[in-house]
């Protein structure tokens, strides 16, 4: 079910942000819905935005971004609506900010196999048990 946006106007916007502070690495958190599919989105002149392109538009006197626009969060928090924090960007250099960054999983350090992926449902101790009943299945067949 969708849940209607959060309403705002500049200065509603402005008292937020100022109630919402900075956490250590300097993110202002945009709490407002949290764990809703609408968590991000506000109603600001009877349109709805994403909190990040509002607060980057507003920030730079902008009226409209383009569709392919990324705004790109430089702390890496989707959730930072810090103006300081965004930057503007497609969808080529989003993906370049986060191979350099080493935030896929896929290349660099960080690359990792079987039970050490972050996707991976299995583990060691499961891993194993499943092979001592499929060794248990081949002895009772013999």
């Amino acid at each position: 079910m969708f849940t209607p946006p959060f309403c705002l106007s500049v200065m509603k916007l402005l008292q937020i942000i100022d109630r919402l502070g900075k956490n250590n690495n300097g993110c202002i958190i945009w709490n407002r819905g949290k764990g809703k599919p609408s968590s991000t989105h506000v109603l600001y002149n009877d349109k709805i935005e994403i909190i990040s392109r509002l607060i980057f538009k507003l920030k730079h006197r902008i009226t409209h971004l383009p569709s392919w626009a990324f705004i790109c969060h430089s702390c890496d928090t989707p959730l930072c609506c810090n103006p300081e924090h965004l930057f503007l960007g497609n969808a080529e250099i989003n993906m370049r900010d986060m191979l350099s960054k080493e935030r896929d999983n896929y290349t660099g350090p960080k690359f990792t196999k079987g039970i050490r992926r972050s996707n991976m449902s299995s583990t060691e101790k499961l891993i194993r048990a499943l092979r001592l009943i499929e060794k248990d299945k081949l002895s009772y067949a013999k």
